[in-house]
């Protein structure tokens, strides 16, 4: 994967890069993603759990639906708990998506989320 400038669309907060590199695995099963939502600019990197099943896979569905729950979440919410709510709801649609296709049941990631903004990180 080649070196990808990340930053804010309008006053360039934040500027950083990403890079993911596979390492000593047959399959890279990093996923990141990246967005500037309504309360601030939403970095999310996600790795699926090697040797199960599923890690890319997983790790995919991870970055997109946290990615969704704070898109979707509600302003009046604090921050904490709307970034509780999206890492569950990715939790759950994994879940979901391990339910649907039995060969990926036991798929699991790990998340690491950042929602930066003038006042916090």
């Amino acid at each position: 994967m080649e070196l990808k400038t990340l930053h804010t669309n309008d006053n360039d907060i934040f500027v950083g890069f990403a890079e993911s590199r596979i390492g000593g695995r047959p399959e890279n099963q990093d996923s990141y993603g990246f967005k500037e939502t309504k309360l601030g600019f939403l970095l999310t990197v996600c790795d699926g759990m090697g040797g199960g099943p599923g890690g890319k896979t997983a790790s995919t569905i991870a970055v997109t639906e946290i990615i969704a729950g704070v898109e979707e979440s509600n302003e009046d919410e604090e921050v904490a708990n709307i970034l509780i709510k999206a890492v569950r709801r990715a939790n759950m649609a994994i879940l979901e998506a391990g339910n649907q296709n039995p060969p990926l049941q036991g798929m699991g990631s790990t998340a690491t989320v950042l929602l930066l903004s003038e006042t916090s990180a």
